[in-house]
């Protein structure tokens, strides 16, 4: 799916999700130790949060889709619904730029290959998805 958990996603959730972050930690499973620290080491709630969320990241070894969707359920036990809708527009834009970026790709090497590029078939392509 290509690198859905990224800075850029890290410091937006965060900073949506900063009133509620101790709660978010917990439910993550975040050590209580691990949270403590964090909150001694940040006064500000949109810092501490990010930080929080980069330990949950290095904490969790499992691919990336399973980090989303335990995410997911996560802020749906703390009530954070309209963190949700972000989480879905910013994994449908992914999934775009995943998909529009396999495509040319495959295009090109089909050219490399001696076969013919027309700019209409990607966008008959492209409008089907």
């Amino acid at each position: 799916m290509g690198h859905l958990i990224n800075k850029d996603f890290l410091q937006t959730v965060g900073t949506y999700v900063a009133p509620d972050w101790i709660k978010l930690a917990k439910t993550l499973k975040i050590k209580n130790a691990d949270i403590k620290a964090i909150e001694g080491e940040n006064s500000d709630n949109i810092i501490a949060s990010i930080a929080m969320l980069s330990k949950w990241q290095q904490q969790e070894t499992r691919a990336e889709e399973y980090k989303m969707c335990t995410l997911r359920k996560a802020l749906v036990q703390i009530n954070r619904h309209d963190i949700l809708n972000y989480l879905q527009v910013y994994e449908q834009q992914v999934l775009s730029l995943t998909w529009e970026s396999e495509l040319l790709w495959y295009m090109l090497a089909w050219v490399g290959e001696g076969g013919w590029y027309d700019a209409s078939v990607y966008k008959s392509l492209k409008k089907e998805i």
